[in-house]
């Protein structure tokens, strides 16, 4: 049983608390990272209104163009990677918060959703990088 007390609450099946600061089912909690909102950020955050969040996505994303000319892309991979991992780790919970849902049936659905296709993009990036790697590494020793 976690620490986080305020997950647990009064809790039954009978209660639908989504979109507002209730407690948060088990279920919620179990889900884990969110692949979803880690790959796709301010869409995610938009799509589950959590506007605070799309608004710091966009505002990380948009660092590249705010950062002294030498130093355009730390800027933008550190604040876009920051955001990304807040909102891997707290994604579930900001989405039962924010955003209403029949139950939670169909919040494990439409999350599981938003996991699988995050997860897919994350592992063709990772393919993409390694075969991009891998020829490099061929036409330096060819």
């Amino acid at each position: 049983m976690p620490a986080d007390t305020e997950a647990y609450g009064d809790w039954s099946d009978d209660v639908n608390n989504s979109g507002t600061s209730g407690p948060l089912p088990i279920e919620v909690l179990r889900m884990g990272w969110s692949w979803g909102a880690f790959i796709f950020s301010w869409m995610w955050a938009l799509a589950n209104r959590v506007y605070y969040a799309a608004i710091l996505a966009i505002l990380a994303s948009s660092a590249i163009s705010m950062t002294p000319h030498g130093h355009r892309g730390a800027g933008f991979a550190t604040g876009v990677t920051i955001i990304s991992v807040w909102l891997g780790v707290a994604g579930h919970r900001l989405a039962w918060r924010h955003r209403r849902f029949q139950d939670v049936r169909q919040y494990q659905d439409t999350m599981r959703t938003w996991n699988r296709w995050g997860f897919g993009l994350f592992l063709v990036g990772v393919v993409g990088f390694v075969v991009y790697l891998a020829c490099g590494v061929w036409a330096l020793t060819h």
